[in-house]
């Protein structure tokens, strides 16, 4: 149980670094991505009225190098500034981590469609094709909501455009952050990153529901589990 807790604790670790860092990406500095699709979804996003604003590696984030190669995410904006779209595909290796990823779903084009209210110090309204994530519980700053995999770009902005207008219905003074630039983006996504890092060490990491969802343990074996993880994290602060 031990090195499972410490396992554990260092993916949630790995998952709010704490800041928000990118690097260029291109057909040169990524010849793996599969920048065909990356075409495909530009082209789709263009006619739904959507800004491409860039190509980068999010260097911020951890990605198991045995599993895949840098991930590139294409970042768009619509016309009037209020929506950020994320696009990315995971670069899956032919290992055995890299097959087991795909069997679990984890190729195709991902979605992550955000409006924020406030500015980095706010809310972020956040709809995502990231099944995977769905296991991790979000701080009340993130309002998150996860789609099934396989969502094309046109349902994920249907959905989140009705979210949107359900949240102002209830929050009538809420007005959207605008974006123009990635510089904007990144500006946002840097302070998100720094309070969910804050919210996790005050969350002593991971809450229980969450150890559970992720290890699928239960009874007494979770309970062993769940000790052996509050030790690693206590002596890792």
């Amino acid at each position: 149980m031990e090195q499972l807790a410490q396992k554990i604790l260092a993916l949630v670790k790995a998952m709010v670094p704490g800041r928000f860092t990118t690097e260029p990406a291109t057909p040169a500095t990524h010849p793996h991505a599969d920048w065909k699709a990356y075409a495909r979804v530009g082209q789709l996003a263009d006619s739904l009225g959507l800004q491409h604003l860039g190509d980068v590696d999010v260097t911020s984030v951890h990605q198991d190098s045995s599993m895949t190669k840098r991930a590139v995410l294409a970042v768009f904006v619509n016309d009037d500034g209020t929506e950020i779209i994320g696009h990315y595909r995971m670069a899956l290796r032919w290992t055995p981590t890299g097959i087991l990823a795909r069997f679990l779903g984890g190729s195709g084009d991902v979605f992550d469609v955000g409006t924020n209210f406030g500015g980095g110090q706010g809310v972020l309204l956040e709809t995502t094709t990231a099944q995977a994530s769905s296991v991790w519980s979000m701080p009340d700053f993130v309002i998150r909501e996860t789609l099934t995999r396989g969502t094309s770009l046109e349902h994920a902005l249907e959905r989140h455009r009705d979210r949107v207008r359900e949240y102002r219905a209830q929050n009538r003074s809420a007005r959207p952050t605008v974006v123009r630039t990635l510089s904007d983006v990144f500006a946002i996504s840097d302070a998100m990153e720094r309070r969910k890092l804050a919210w996790r060490r005050d969350l002593g990491w991971a809450a229980p529901d969450e150890l559970a969802r992720v290890t699928r343990l239960s009874g007494p074996a979770f309970d062993q589990f769940y000790e052996a993880f509050r030790n690693a994290a206590s002596r890792s602060d």
